[in-house]
């Protein structure tokens, strides 16, 4: 059975959560350019900011899980390899 070593759990988080981050902070520069150009967007631009800075809230908050079991997981094994 294949194991996964903690460096490629790693990876694939970051992976996993810095994706919508950066598509997320595209779309905010996009509505920050169509506000300050004159252009007004139809889409309901005040909703989309919102929804944006709460699902950026949850993914820090995942990241954050994620990166403290990681290092949790780390410390164990280093005292493991001790005994």
């Amino acid at each position: 059975m294949y194991k996964l070593e903690i460096n490629t759990v790693e990876k694939i988080a970051r992976t996993v959560i810095l994706i919508p981050v950066i598509l997320g902070l595209i779309f905010v520069i996009f509505i920050y350019y169509s506000e300050l150009s004159g252009k007004s967007i139809s889409i309901g631009g005040n909703y989309l900011i919102f929804g944006l800075l709460i699902n950026t809230g949850i993914l820090i908050f995942i990241y954050t899980s994620v990166s403290g079991l990681i290092k949790a997981y780390k410390a164990a094994e280093g005292k493991l390899k001790t005994l």
